[in-house]
């Protein structure tokens, strides 16, 4: 694995998150959802969205599925804070359509999870 070149303040130690990630499986019991695999690519274009500053990620949970139902909603957010919920699309050279600027191309975990992961409790 190549070393990072930087460091930030957000960063947490790995027996940081191990305490933290074991509070919530505490509180939320084994079978909880843990974490989600989040494509990159997909996550790129949402950081790459023209105006957008920050992501804001909210929860949600599909009651029609058995499985994956937990869902993390991603939307790029502007500088002033505000959710950029949807964009104008251009159906065609003389009229525009609007569509949904909210995405959902997360998969929990489990079953998504790294069983070999130091996070993996």
């Amino acid at each position: 694995m190549e070393k990072k070149s930087y460091r930030t303040v957000f960063e947490v130690s790995v027996e940081k998150a191990r305490k933290w990630i074991r509070a919530w499986i505490d509180s939320h019991g084994k079978g909880a959802v843990k974490g989600f695999l989040i494509d990159a690519d997909e996550l790129r274009a949402i950081i790459d969205e023209s105006g957008a500053k920050y992501v804001r990620i909210y929860l949600g949970v599909n009651k029609a599925l058995p499985q994956d139902r937990h869902k993390l909603l991603l939307v790029p957010v502007d500088e002033e804070g505000c959710d950029m919920c949807s964009r104008k699309k251009e159906a065609s050279p003389t009229e525009a359509e609007e569509d949904s600027n909210v995405f959902d191309f997360t998969m929990p975990c489990p079953p998504t999870c790294d069983a070999v992961s130091p996070l993996h409790s």
